[in-house]
């Protein structure tokens, strides 16, 4: 869409993880779906997912986003009529659950424009400490929560970030030590 499309007055948000898969957006007449850019963060599968995509017996360690001077996190940018905020960040909160902050955040869409966009940072109790990468894969392998396991959230966000062109090394990396492991099973 044509810069001259863009309201300055839209409210945007910015999906790193699920956000951007799952069709959430379309509930709520998005009118613009893009490509765009958080600097300063980096992707982290660290926020134990305990109703998603885990239980509390068997959580999923999930995405979140941590501070990075040096990294930059690329997702997807979602905007909706000024009129919807409300609405918009009343359902942010609900989906995103117990623990996340909806906060303003700069990003710079594809086409090099910045925008304030709304962004969920984890900051609740739920987190995985360093742990190593076979115990990150044995705690996605058995989790399973209300919308699948673990498994599929790692798969389901491979697949969307390859598929936007979006080379991620830490969800890279990780997808492809789950299936290497699936193979050698």
């Amino acid at each position: 869409m044509p810069e001259s499309d863009l309201s300055p007055h839209d409210i945007w948000v910015f999906g790193y993880g699920s956000l951007m898969w799952d069709g959430w957006e379309r509930a709520f007449e998005c009118t613009q779906r893009r490509v765009a850019t958080l600097p300063a963060y980096r992707r982290i599968f660290n926020k134990l997912s305990v109703v998603r995509w885990g239980t509390k017996l068997a959580p999923c360690p999930t995405l979140n986003v941590q501070a990075d001077a040096q990294a930059s996190c690329v997702g997807m940018a979602f905007a909706f009529a000024p009129t919807k905020r409300e609405t918009i960040l009343a359902a942010l909160r609900r989906r995103e659950g117990k623990g996340f902050e909806i906060r303003p955040v700069a990003i710079r869409l594809a086409d090099g424009m910045e925008v304030e966009a709304f962004a969920p940072f984890y900051a609740g109790t739920d987190v995985l400490d360093d742990v190593t990468v076979a115990e990150q894969l044995r705690m996605i392998r058995a989790a399973y929560g209300t919308a699948g396991t673990g498994v599929d959230y790692v798969r389901g966000l491979a697949e969307k970030l390859e598929s936007l062109g979006i080379g991620d090394p830490t969800v890279r990396d990780l997808w492809s030590a789950l299936a290497r492991q699936t193979r050698t099973e």
